[in-house]
Parts: structure tokens; C-alpha cells; sequence
């Protein structure tokens, strides 16, 4: 069989649900200014 899907709009969330692990390092911005989440 054949399958046409058309979408105007798509809203979707995205969640981890894994564990929390310790990070090597952390990203920098492309202004220099260091990632504060966290």
C-alpha cells in the first residue's frame, strides 16, 4: 500500500529521560560568553 500524509503544522517536545552523566566540557558561544545552565 501507499501512504500520502500532508502537515500544515507539527509541534513535538523533546525529553531526556535518561540519567545525568558528568560532562567533560561545557560549549562556548560563538561570542565567547560561556554556557550558565547548569
Amino acid at each position: 500500500g501507499m501512504l500520502r500524509l500532508e502537515v500544515e503544522c507539527l509541534e513535538a517536545e523533546l525529553a531526556d529521560l535518561g540519567p545525568s552523566w558528568p560532562a567533560a566540557a561545557r560549549p562556548v558561544h560563538a561570542d565567547g560568553t560561556p554556557d550558565l545552565r547548569g
